[in-house]
C-alpha cells in the first residue's frame, strides 16, 4: 500500500467496496495520513512523526490540490490538519541567510571582545 499514489487511493475509496458517500474532507484526511506515513520519520518511542526538513503544510496542501479535481479549501485543510495530525511535527529550521547573519555577527562581536581584552 506504500507505493499507492493518492489518485489510486481515491479510486479505492470510491470503489464499490467502500462507502460512496465519502466526503471530500475524508478524502483529504486520507491523503494527509497517507502522505505522512510515506515521508514522515516515525519515532520508535512515541507516536510522534517528524516531517522532513523543508516540508511545510502548505506544500502538502498544494500537492493535494494538484491531485484532486474538487479540493477542499486551504482553511479546511489546515483545520483538519490541526485536529487530526497533532502527532506530526515539522522541524524548526532557520533560513540560511539568518544563520549566516547571526554567525557573522557573532564572529564580529567575538573579535571585538577579544581585541578589547588584549589591550
Amino acid at each position: 500500500m506504500h507505493n499507492v499514489h493518492f489518485f489510486q487511493m481515491k479510486v479505492l475509496f470510491l470503489s464499490d467496496s467502500y462507502d460512496n458517500n465519502i466526503s471530500t474532507g475524508q478524502i483529504a484526511l486520507g491523503y494527509m495520513k497517507h502522505y505522512v506515513s510515506l515521508v514522515g520519520d516515525h519515532s520508535p518511542e512515541t507516536a510522534r512523526i517528524l516531517l522532513p526538513i523543508g516540508v511545510r503544510i502548505k506544500d502538502i496542501y498544494r500537492k493535494y490540490v494538484s491531485l484532486h479535481e474538487n479540493p477542499i479549501t486551504k482553511a479546511t485543510f489546515y483545520a483538519l490538519w490541526k485536529k487530526h495530525m497533532r502527532h506530526v511535527s515539522q522541524p524548526k529550521v532557520l533560513p540560511y541567510n539568518i544563520i549566516f547573519t547571526y554567525s557573522h555577527t557573532e564572529i564580529a562581536n567575538n573579535d571585538l571582545f577579544n581585541s578589547q581584552d588584549s589591550s
